[in-house]
């Protein structure tokens, strides 16, 4: 995969937050986040993080020797998901080489203090084409985005990111195919400036989660598209 996208949107996102040991919780007192994405390399990656606390907490669980997350694609081999940590924060990562929407993917809790959680089932929606946008685009214009219609039912969400330019999110209409984002507005300070920015559509799916996680929590899949232009200084008119 060329980037493993699950991991980086995780570690993103950083704020105060703690971490456990996992043979000092039980199944039944973890919150779940898991996710398979793929970006249309023909591999998909698994993230998984595991919580105490409910949906809101910062208190991450970090795996004890017994306790262990894998994640398996149709009737392949288990892959162990393997650490990636910052601070106190813990997420699991595998990389899967399919990514067949046709699958269900498998992210296990494997322990021997209780059963674990062995049944969260994952789908990758159907994947889609992103057009590219043009090489330069000014901050006096929006951000016009075309796809490959998707399943109305679905979410699709859009964000942006660069240096120099307020971020962007939203939702947008997958079966529509097109988007303009609102022009972007350039960070104090940088109203003369140019940056590259990324653009990157995220198409869900929403899958089953192990009910042995007793605080809940997500199963998601998704797929991603991203396109990069540069945003320079919006053009006056004279």
């Amino acid at each position: 995969m060329r980037k493993l996208l699950g991991v980086a949107v995780l570690l993103a996102v950083q704020v105060a937050c703690a971490d456990v040991d996992s043979q000092d919780i039980l199944t039944n007192a973890m919150y779940a986040n898991l996710s398979i994405t793929a970006d249309g390399s023909g591999d998909s990656e698994a993230v998984a993080a595991l919580r105490v606390g409910g949906a809101n907490s910062t208190t991450y669980v970090e795996l004890s020797d017994g306790d262990t997350l894998t994640a398996q694609a149709g009737d392949g081999e288990p892959d162990v998901m393997t650490e990636a940590e910052l601070f106190e924060y813990h997420a699991y990562h595998a990389v899967l080489p399919t990514d067949d929407p046709a699958l269900d993917y498998t992210i296990s809790f494997v322990r021997t203090v209780d059963e674990g959680a062995l049944g969260s089932i994952l789908h990758l929606p159907d994947p889609f084409e992103m057009d590219e946008v043009s090489d330069e685009i000014p901050r006096s214009q929006d951000v016009p985005l075309n796809w490959t219609p998707a399943d109305a039912g679905l979410d699709m969400t859009v964000v942006t990111s660069g240096t120099c330019v307020e971020a962007y999110s939203g939702e947008v209409p997958p079966a529509d195919g097109a988007f303009d984002i609102p022009a972007l507005v350039p960070l104090e300070g940088e109203e003369t400036n140019s940056c590259e920015v990324t653009v990157t559509l995220r198409l869900i799916e929403e899958g089953s989660l192990d009910p042995h996680f007793g605080e809940g929590g997500q199963a998601l899949g998704y797929q991603v598209r991203s396109v990069n232009f540069l945003s320079t200084p919006a053009v006056v008119e004279e």
